[in-house]
């Protein structure tokens, strides 16, 4: 399956970073990437567009002037902002990077050089971690079906990944995370990028299964290309629960039909209440933040089922909550 690698210093690779209230992350992740491209000598640009207005455009035309900023005066959301920043982008692929993440040495390099050994995949991503060294949960999602959501009710989706490893750090995948993602300027301009119908959560998914029905194959994921991420607080607050909700149900109903949707969305239900269910029976314990944080997390989810199974049923231009990646 491995491919001869070229020279990727001869590969141009726009970055493009959606930005939503990340004044206090983006200096450290222009400069993580500004490193990689200097220390590899690598042809590549950055483009960033602003879904808020906290300073953080000032701040990056003042100290990294070399960085495109696309003008922007609404919230689009991570898919919009990434199908704006493309038009303006002029690589050969485009690196989807969230604005709280650090790159680890290499990693972009590295990732360029993993879609020329595997150029059949379409899309190829990396190994997101928190800043503790733990393996962060967004580079580890499998796709939504009923099988998966069952198996995530039993609590045995460590067992059930749908991942299938070819070495020690290449796996094939379906879904790769939003924060770390390469894909082709050809497969991108073939499924015209993101379905913007999704304003957050599930947009990755959506594009990784249409990637597969063009490539025919499996994405590649790989530990050699990593990154921190630098998840923010607000992504345990009931509001972001309930628009991944959404976003999982826009998914199956767009993929599956109403029907599937139906049984998947009892799927989600049932383990959003017995998250809640657990959450008040760790109140009688010590944990108490543990408790409050779950039944806070999943109390509408349980109490408010119509809010959410519908998934998006029309754009959602007034969130106050607006991921910058996956």
């Amino acid at each position: 399956m491995k491919q001869k690698v070229e020279d990727v210093r001869s590969t141009k690779v726009s970055i493009l970073i959606v930005c939503y209230n990340s004044l206090a992350d983006i200096g450290q992740c222009i400069a993580s990437v500004t490193n990689d491209i200097q220390k590899y000598e690598l042809d590549a640009e950055m483009l960033l567009v602003d879904n808020s207005n906290d300073g953080t455009v000032d701040f990056v035309s003042k100290s990294y002037p070399s960085v495109k900023i696309i003008e922007n005066n609404t919230n689009l959301g991570f898919a919009a902002g990434n199908n704006l920043l493309a038009k303006y982008a002029k690589g050969d692929y485009f690196l989807l990077l969230n604005p709280d993440t650090k790159v680890f040495d290499g990693a972009i390099s590295n990732l360029l050089s993993i879609s020329q050994e595997y150029p059949e995949c379409g899309a190829w991503g990396g190994s997101t971690y928190f800043p503790d060294g733990k393996r962060e949960y967004s580079s580890l999602q499998v796709e939504p079906t009923l099988k998966s959501e069952f198996v995530n009710l039993l609590g045995l989706s460590r067992f059930f990944s749908g991942r299938v490893s070819l070495n020690k750090t290449d796996k094939l995948t379906p879904v790769l995370s939003g924060a770390f993602m390469m894909i082709s300027r050809e497969i991108w301009s073939q499924l015209d990028g993101f379905d913007t119908g999704y304003f957050l959560y599930s947009e990755e998914v959506d594009l990784c299964f249409r990637i597969r029905k063009i490539t025919d194959s499996m994405l590649l994921m790989s530990d050699r290309a990593s990154v921190t991420h630098f998840v923010g607080k607000s992504s345990s607050s009931s509001e972001r629960t309930l628009l991944m909700y959404k976003g999982k149900m826009h998914y199956c109903r767009k993929h599956y039909g109403i029907s599937y949707s139906f049984f998947y969305g009892t799927l989600l239900w049932l383990y959003a209440l017995s998250r809640y269910v657990a959450g008040w029976m760790l109140r009688l314990t010590p944990s108490k933040g543990s408790s409050r944080n779950l039944v806070e997390k999943f109390r509408v989810v349980v109490s408010a089922p119509w809010g959410w199974s519908g998934g998006y049923r029309e754009a959602i231009a007034d969130s106050t909550d607006c991921r910058s990646g996956a």
